[in-house]
């Protein structure tokens, strides 16, 4: 089987996912590649939570932000990581700012299969969260199989 992608959204992390993408490739001796979608970093200009201004100050322009924000993701690729190699699945990764479809389908039809969060557009969604298009454009525009798993699967 070709290898899995695994999509994440933002800086949402959802344990299920990453946990159904690698018990799927090695139930298919497959490698794992975990694709982190962004969104451009916005100015911390209007900071509006105030139980947080010492760390909004802190944040003095896009640059800092957008470092934290990198943080955040690199963070979640290594727990992804070290996740995969715990079960001695392949993995690679790679993080995407502000990719539109075209862009992100590029990368998705390579693959033998993807899964992606149900919530992946919620109505709440997360910081950073790419919102260029939405899960049902991907799932109908994709030429490979994408799966949505949920919490309850």
């Amino acid at each position: 089987m070709k290898a899995i992608l695994v999509i994440f959204n933002g800086i949402r992390f959802p344990y299920y996912l990453i946990e159904h993408a690698i018990a799927q490739a090695k139930e298919h001796t497959a490698s794992l590649h975990a694709l982190f979608l962004k969104a451009k970093e916005e100015s911390g200009e209007g900071y509006g939570f105030p139980s947080d201004l010492d760390q909004a100050v802190s944040l003095t322009d896009a640059e800092d932000a957008g470092r934290d924000d990198k943080t955040i993701i690199r963070h979640h690729v290594k727990l992804a990581a070290d996740m995969a190699s715990t079960e001695n699945v392949s993995f690679t990764s790679e993080v995407l700012t502000d990719s539109s479809l075209q862009e992100t389908l590029k990368i998705v039809n390579g693959f033998g299969m993807v899964f992606l969060d149900a919530a992946y557009d919620d109505d709440s969604p997360s910081m950073l969260t790419n919102d260029r298009f939405t899960l049902k454009d991907l799932v109908e525009k994709a030429s490979v199989p994408v799966k949505t798993i949920s919490e309850n699967r």
